[in-house]
């Protein structure tokens, strides 16, 4: 029996040794099949790659992030077929060092084989590897800053008591209760920071729930911070999907900010109670009574600040050090009037920053007078008061109509101002448009508006926005503003005759008057998504003041034909409606502002071309308008603004003896007055040669076929952003400052000289896509740009024949890119650099974020010779090391040949020490680094950069 075993063991390693043998022999005698197999799998490997790549390119112009291992995947793709090129290279050489004596190298053939078999074993696995189901996820919302809540004692006793019950495993739901504008929302703001900084919970999510409650928003507003997507359309099957989603994680904090009136967790989709015991709900409400029917086990009461505490905060938000013992007095007297409300000591005080003594004594003598009960409201109406014009005041009053919980857009504002006549001393759109703009910036800086967004969204309080429609309707402006489920039919018809303006918002009305009597009424605003709702012909008859008229998500075959009886409208905007017959429109010979964005119409009617006082066309994101006759546009002498953006493109040619059925370009040049131009050409050709824009001050310009959704960077039609599910609202405002003058140009061969009108936009263009131009190998030559003076970003997407951003060895010492501040350079398989040779002083002094995605032959991002320019940038400096002062985001995915930022860091040629690239204590960036492993030990400069 023993003998049988150590013959079995025997045999065993017998097998092992030939198998092993015939593999090592496998290697010499299958070389050339190995070389063959591992060329072909590298080309299928290279196709899933392009595969991949391509739904990854359609996610992020979604603006959804990557998943991990799908970049780890490309990364590694990438390498191999690098390694594989690589090795290909040197089969000519190895051949002939095999073959040229007198025997083959045996050891050489072996070693490659082997490297051969390996590699082809590694891109099959990448191959199977490579079957995702998906290759994103929707972005997560940026981060809002939240007000710093622990300034005060009040406040930190009152927060710390809130941490520790969230970390209490026998209390699940807590409520916040106090009256509005005791700064609830801001407690709870700093409690979720606090709660994320100590990861107490895998997921915090937070919503605003308003006294206009509507499930989907919160639903929507949830997902938004979970990155997830809806497919269910209806409230049940959202609840659903968000239920699923939720119930994966241990810990969930939960914040419903705002409650009126109790809601069931369920039907939002929250896990709770017995169902998820790690699952948190923090509430807050002006009402003690709905946290209690919430079923909460401990509620803290947000109280008005202590006298101490109020009076501290007055004195920072008005900044004066009270020199005067008279100012000093009658600053105390102020602040004890404001009852330690927090936003009336921060509006008053703001109101009264830099004002003289005697507005001050006239001010405390106001509030004196004053009943407590009123005392909120007169000090909120001084800060009204306090504005610095009529004009800010009727602004102000304006954004008030606009619902509760929704955010403002301010070009709507200039629209309905516009057609109000409400900015005085204005002469263009544009300068309307400014002074729009301004009085926003104005409101906010006197803490009556909130920041939105952007620049151009802005928020107000509902206590303020409270007091705005009182005072309104205590003037001589009487105002109806009902919004929101809880109303379901209208007043008393015998009511509407004193109200200037209605603004009306429901999903739950679904029938109106026949006629509403409304002589006084200015201002009209319907908000009602509900197809089936419809407004009969009379619906308009008792209108004749009628100025401006605003309708959002409603159905019509045919517009009320008491339309024609507006002879007063200036400003008509239908968004998201469905049109068809719109001709009744041309009959409105006062119109000023027209506006359709998003709504889904097929043709613009030809007596549209009547309107001889049109200043402003908006047909923005009208994707179904095919038809717009000719001359129409050409009819329209007065127009100053035409968006046409994401829309109409069947631009037709005019020729000489030709009948054409749809507008032309060459329409755009008896529009002598138009300074603010939005339009999509899918081919240079269309461009007629002697179409010139000389006065433009605003243009986003795209010729070519843009599919998807627009660049990050382009100006994007924000007045559709409310009409569409807060989930999606966010990735499609653009956070910063948006450029005036933007321009895309795709697949165009550079060698083909462009209409003059088209070199004069791109060139002034302070927003610059290049995409999958034909020939462009160093951008500034080729495309003979001299200075670009202006360009504030600069994308070059898809090129695959670019080899440098700029050359200097092909170009004079112009300073250029004086003004760039962003840097997106995307899918560039050739680029070598950025730059090559010595560059002008002063060069990309500006640049603050650059991203670099796929330039795969990219392997230094600076070089020495110019190191020394931009020392020059360095204020302080006693080195002239290279720096980039003003750079704040740097982001680098899948670079596999990027070995540095900027080689011989020294001035010495001679020497190969390298110096951090960012060393200026203090000096933070954002830095977001994929894929380059020959990166990962360079010397980064820790202590100045910050990893994102």
């Amino acid at each position: 029996m023993a003998d049988g075993a150590v013959s079995s063991i025997v045999k065993t390693i017998g097998e092992y040794l030939i198998n092993s043998i015939r593999r090592q022999l496998g290697y010499l005698l299958h070389y050339n099949k190995n070389i063959e197999d591992l060329t072909k799998q590298v080309e299928i490997l290279e196709a899933e790659r392009a595969g991949v790549q391509q739904r990854v390119e359609a996610a992020e112009s979604n603006g959804e992030v990557i998943l991990a291992n799908v970049q780890t995947w490309l990364t590694s793709v990438s390498t191999i077929t690098q390694e594989s090129r690589n090795f290909f290279d040197e089969e000519p050489r190895v051949n002939a060092r095999c073959f040229n004596g007198r025997c083959p190298d045996l050891k050489l053939r072996y070693q490659r084989s082997k490297e051969a078999k390996n590699k082809t074993t590694e891109a099959d696995r990448l191959k199977r590897d490579g079957r995702f189901d998906t290759v994103s996820c929707p972005a997560p919302p940026p981060e809002r800053i939240c007000p710093d809540a622990e300034d005060f004692d009040s406040r930190k006793l009152i927060s710390k008591e809130i941490m520790e019950a969230l970390q209490d495993d026998e209390i699940n739901m807590i409520g916040v209760y106090g009256i509005g504008g005791v700064g609830k929302t801001t407690l709870v703001e700093a409690v979720r920071k606090q709660a994320k900084d100590g990861n107490l919970f895998d997921e915090i999510v937070m919503a605003s729930v308003s006294q206009t409650l509507s499930i989907i928003k919160i639903q929507d507003e949830i997902a938004d911070m979970l990155g997830l997507q809806f497919n269910a359309k209806s409230e049940k099957g959202r609840a659903g999907q968000l239920y699923a989603r939720l119930e994966k994680k241990k810990r969930i904090l939960v914040i419903l900010d705002d409650i009126w009136e109790a809601v069931r967790l369920e039907d939002i989709g929250i896990p709770f109670g017995a169902k998820h015991k790690g699952c948190k709900i923090i509430l807050t409400s002006r009402l003690l009574d709905v946290c209690n029917q919430m079923g909460t086990q401990r509620n803290f009461s947000i109280e008005v600040l202590p006298e101490q505490e109020a009076w501290n905060l007055f004195c920072k938000t008005v900044g004066d050090s009270f020199d005067s013992p008279d100012l000093h007095a009658l600053a105390v007297q102020v602040a004890k009037e404001c009852a330690g409300l927090p936003i009336a000591i921060v509006t008053l005080a703001t109101a009264l920053r830099n004002r003289s003594l005697s507005d001050w004594r006239d001010t405390a003598n106001q509030l004196s007078k004053s009943i407590p009960s009123k005392k909120v409201f007169a000090t909120l109406e001084l800060s009204y008061n306090y504005l610095e014009s009529e004009e800010a005041k009727s602004f102000f009053l304006l954004c008030c109509l606009i619902p509760e919980g929704s955010e403002i857009d301010v070009l709507d504002l200039w629209k309905y101002g516009m057609g109000l006549g409400l900015f005085q001393n204005v002469e263009t759109v544009d300068e309307a448009r400014e002074r729009a703009v301004r009085l926003a910036n104005d409101l906010k800086s006197s803490c009556l508006f909130l920041d939105g967004y952007s620049e151009e969204w802005v928020e107000i309080h509902d206590v303020v926005r409270d007091v705005g429609i009182s005072i309104a309707s205590r003037d001589k402006h009487v105002f109806l503003v009902r919004t929101g489920p809880g109303w379901k039919e209208l007043p008393r018809e015998d009511t509407f005759k004193r109200y200037t303006a209605i603004s009306l918002k429901s999903n739950d009305i679904h029938v109106l008057p026949d006629k509403l009597e409304c002589p006084q009424l200015q201002i009209l605003l319907l908000d009602f998504y509900d197809s089936s709702l419809q407004l009969s012909n009379n619906f308009f008859l008792r209108m004749e003041n009628l100025k401006v008229l605003h309708m959002t998500g409603m159905c019509f075959q045919s517009l009320p034909l008491s339309l024609r009886y507006l002879k007063n409208l200036r400003t008509l905007c239908l968004y998201g409606c469905k049109l068809k017959n719109l001709s009744i429109i041309g009959e409105l010979v006062k119109l000023e502002i027209l506006s359709f964005v998003g709504s889904d119409m097929e043709e613009l009617p030809k007596e549209i071309g009547n309107l001889s006082h049109l200043r402003l066309l908006d047909l923005t994101q009208c994707e179904k308008l095919t038809k717009i006759p000719p001359d129409v546009i050409r009819g329209l002498s007065q127009l100053e603004g035409l968006y046409m953006a994401d829309g109409f493109v069947k631009w037709e040619v005019e020729r000489q003896g030709k009948e054409i059925s749809n507008a032309s370009l060459a329409e755009l040049k008896d529009l002598h007055l138009l300074i603010n131009l939005e339009i999509d050409v899918p081919n240079a050709d269309l461009w007629p040669e002697d179409l010139l824009f000389e006065n433009l001050s605003r243009f986003q310009v795209s010729i070519g076929s843009f599919d998807g959704a627009p660049s990050d960077n382009f100006l994007y039609s924000k007045s559709l952003i409310r009409m569409i599910p807060f989930s999606e609202q966010r990735s499609m405002i653009n956070v910063s400052n948006p450029c005036s003058k933007s321009f895309r140009l795709k697949v165009v061969n550079v060698s083909t000289p462009l209409k003059d009108g088209v070199n004069g936009l791109w060139k002034a263009s302070e927003d610059l896509q290049l995409t999958e131009m034909k020939g462009l190998k160093n951008v500034v030559y080729d495309l003979d740009i001299v200075q670009f003076q202006h360009l504030r970003r600069l994308h070059v997407k898809k090129c695959n024949e670019v080899e440098y951003i700029f050359n200097a060895s092909d170009w004079v010492s112009h300073v250029t890119f004086p003004v760039l501040k962003k840097l997106d350079l995307y899918r560039l398989p050739n680029l070598k650099g950025i730059w090559h040779g010595q560059l002008p002083s002063g060069c990309f002094y500006n640049l603050r974020v650059v991203k670099v995605f796929g330039c795969e032959g990219l392997k230094n991002l600076s070089s020495h010779c110019i190191a020394k320019d931009f020392s020059k940038l360095v204020e302080g400096a006693a080195v002239g090391n290279m720096e980039f002062p003003h750079l704040r985001f740097l982001k680098l995915l899948r670079l596999p040949n990027l070995r540095n930022f900027c080689s011989k860091m020294k001035d010495d040629p001679n020497t190969h020490t390298e110096q951090p690239l960012f060393h200026k204590e203090g000096s933070k960036i954002g830095l977001s680094v994929h894929g380059p492993p020959s990166l990962a030990q360079k010397n980064w400069a820790k202590p100045s950069l910050e990893p994102i």
